[in-house]
């Protein structure tokens, strides 16, 4: 998915502290976008790749702009042809005297690492859904997240910046105000995730597709 730079979105934000200097509006919106991602969970993206016969440890890659934070599923094609789910497990439940054979579980290690078992004994296929948030220091995210969460970053970033003390821009008062919203915004985007973006409101188990796209694919660890 597209990448926009945050410069193109600061002018609602831009509006109301005035004399703020632009990178501190940067990073008070990254930060908002990163917070809110990081809460929701909400970005996500498919990462493909192949297991190693004797080799447990997996890392899921590196991107410039985003970070993986989590695994949201994960597949495996065993025998070739039929794709089954991989059951995200605790390490400490697992039998630690299984033989190598084709993995059932994963447990997903802080951060972009995760962990099979039984270890594999063979080339097979993943698709694991990993979740992301933007990194510090980016000047840019996914454009897609802009469309149903823009209130969210706007009153974020507004939190951020109107409780600095000392700036011409400073209101304490109405900074508490922008936090309820985005705090809002944050439990909308919680339930929104967990219903699978469905207009009902059951969570479902639905992975759904990526977006955002992560450069890096599974290797070995």
């Amino acid at each position: 998915m597209a990448q926009i730079n945050v410069t193109q979105v600061l002018g609602p934000v831009s509006e109301i502290v005035r004399q703020c200097p632009t990178t501190t509006l940067i990073q008070a919106y990254i930060a908002a976008v990163r917070e809110f991602c990081n809460k929701t969970r909400i970005l996500k993206t498919s990462i493909t790749g192949v297991t190693v016969a004797d080799t447990a440890q997996y890392n899921l890659g590196d991107d410039a702009s985003n970070e993986v934070i989590g695994i949201r599923a994960m597949s495996i094609q065993g025998d070739g042809t039929n794709w089954t789910p991989v059951t995200d497990r605790s390490q400490t439940l697992w039998d630690a005297n299984a033989s190598t054979d084709e993995p059932e579980f994963y447990n997903y290690l802080p951060h972009a690492a995760f962990l099979l078992g039984p270890t594999p004994n063979a080339v097979y296929n993943l698709d694991v859904t990993a979740v992301l948030q933007p990194k510090l220091g980016v000047v840019s995210f996914e454009e897609s997240l802009l469309v149903d969460w823009s209130e969210a970053f706007k009153a974020g970033a507004l939190h951020r910046l109107l409780r600095i003390k000392g700036e011409p821009w400073s209101d304490p008062g109405e900074s508490n105000a922008q936090l309820i919203l985005f705090t809002a915004q944050l439990n909308y985007g919680k339930s929104a995730e967990a219903a699978g973006h469905n207009a009902g409101s059951a969570a479902t188990e639905r992975n759904g597709g990526p977006n955002a796209r992560l450069r890096g694919r599974i290797g070995p660890i």
